[in-house]
Parts: structure tokens; C-alpha cells; sequence
């Protein structure tokens, strides 16, 4: 999930892909009218997860399986083809994930 500028236009993307692979399925294209968003993860149990912005979510859930991570990661980052990438990030914050077994 990114927001990208095209033609004076931000846009908050996903993309489904893999790491280095220039190949990535574009699953959600959005024009935001500010590039200030909050970024949401929401967490099911088990495994399930739903990504979102200002507290909106999209209806595509992923599940987290073992291979290349082992539990629940996530980063943030800044990438650009032709500039050296540029965001400023004005904090981080995780909150408690409350566990909820499908009860």
C-alpha cells in the first residue's frame, strides 16, 4: 500500500507482488485529495489481515503464512525508479491488537 503523485494527482495504491520483481498486479488505485493518510492494518484471528486508510477498509483479506517472516511484521519506506524516493513520516504507532477467536 503507497500513495504515488501521477499528473498532480495523488493516488493510494496496492500492489500484489513479490520483492524485486518489477511484475506487480495493481489491486486498488484511489485518488486521495491529501497525501496525508493514515495507513490501517486491521488483525483477525487467525492469521487474517485487511489493509485500509483513514479508518476505511478494503474488502480483500490476506492471510500471513509461514515462509519468508515468521509472525506479523510490517515496515514503512520510501522507493523511487527515478529519484531516490522521498515521504516524510510524522510517526509510527502501533496499538494493542485485542484477540478475538471468532466469539
Amino acid at each position: 500500500i503507497f500513495i504515488e503523485l501521477i499528473n498532480n494527482e495523488y493516488h493510494l495504491r496496492i500492489k500484489k507482488g513479490f520483492f524485486n520483481n518489477d511484475n506487480d498486479e495493481l489491486l486498488y488505485d484511489i485518488i486521495i485529495n491529501d497525501p496525508n493518510v493514515v495507513l490501517n492494518l486491521e488483525y483477525t484471528y487467525p492469521n487474517i489481515y485487511k489493509l485500509g486508510y483513514n479508518n476505511k477498509y478494503f474488502k480483500d483479506k490476506f492471510i500471513a503464512y509461514p515462509g519468508r517472516w515468521i509472525g506479523a511484521k510490517y515496515g514503512i519506506f520510501a522507493q523511487g525508479k527515478n529519484s531516490n524516493g522521498e515521504a516524510i513520516f510524522k510517526y509510527f504507532k502501533v496499538s494493542e491488537v485485542k484477540k478475538n477467536e471468532g466469539k
